[in-house]
Order: structure tokens, then C-alpha cells, then sequence
């Protein structure tokens, strides 16, 4: 729930600061200080569902596989 909160507040952040146009130098920077503010929010909560997920709905005989693909899709994601 904490890495969840952390998106919102980054999402909502990132739209209060991106609403003035023109948008200075200074909301630009923070809206890419944001940016990196979500992605350790996603890190925290949802980065690890890519494994649990993968162990329990993927057959034994294709674990590996999935276990691969979600790897990647996970490093591609972040």
C-alpha cells in the first residue's frame, strides 16, 4: 500500500506541476524528480508481484519460461 500511495502522490504531483504553460525550467525538473519518485514507489509495492504471480498461476512445465519472460517484462518496465 506504501508503494502505492507513493505513485498517486507522484502522479498528482507531476500533473499540478505540469498544468502552467508555459512550463519553466524549474517545474520541468520537478516533474522529472517526480518521474523518479514513482518508479521507487513502483519498486516498492508492485515491482515483486512480477514473481508471485509467475510461481503460482504458470504450469511447472513452463515456470521457467514465464519466469524468464516476467523477468524481462519487469527489467523493461522499470
Amino acid at each position: 500500500m506504501l508503494g502505492s500511495t507513493v505513485q498517486i502522490a507522484a502522479l498528482f504531483a507531476m500533473g499540478g506541476l505540469g498544468v502552467q504553460t508555459p512550463v519553466s525550467d524549474a517545474r520541468k525538473t520537478g516533474i522529472v524528480a517526480t518521474m523518479t519518485i514513482f518508479g521507487a514507489g513502483f519498486s516498492l509495492g508492485w515491482a515483486a508481484l512480477t514473481y508471485v504471480v509467475t510461481t503460482e498461476i504458470i504450469p511447472l512445465r513452463l515456470r521457467d519460461n514465464g519466469q524468464r519472460v516476467a523477468s524481462l517484462i519487469n527489467i523493461l518496465m522499470k
